[in-house]
């Protein structure tokens, strides 16, 4: 199973483009000071399919939608206590955005 990482920056809105399977996939990162959360939003081969969708760690973020881009998932690299990835944990590589291919 290969595993992708998609580099997060710091910044609270960033885009980027890239290939999972057959399928082009474009993803919206956000951060979010309101509630202290990260989400995305995706969109494959053009058509839009997720909207805010949170960024738990440790689960599959598209698990149950049938997409065929494999998993999302949010990695807890750091092995600290955080739960979830507040603005810097995220870009700074304490969790990782990783994509993991069929």
């Amino acid at each position: 199973m290969p595993v992708y990482e998609m580099p997060i920056i710091a910044a609270k809105w960033q885009d980027f483009t890239i290939t999972l399977g057959d399928h082009e996939c474009r993803f919206t990162v956000k951060y979010s000071r309101l509630i202290n959360r990260w989400s995305f939003d995706l969109e494959i081969d053009g058509d839009m399919r997720l909207q805010g969708q949170r960024m738990v760690p440790m689960s599959d973020l598209v698990a149950g939608f049938g997409f065929g881009i494999g998993e999302i998932r949010l990695i807890n690299w750091g092995g600290k206590v955080t739960s979830v990835p507040g603005l810097t944990e995220l870009p700074s590589g304490e969790f990782r955005f990783v994509a993991v291919l069929p």
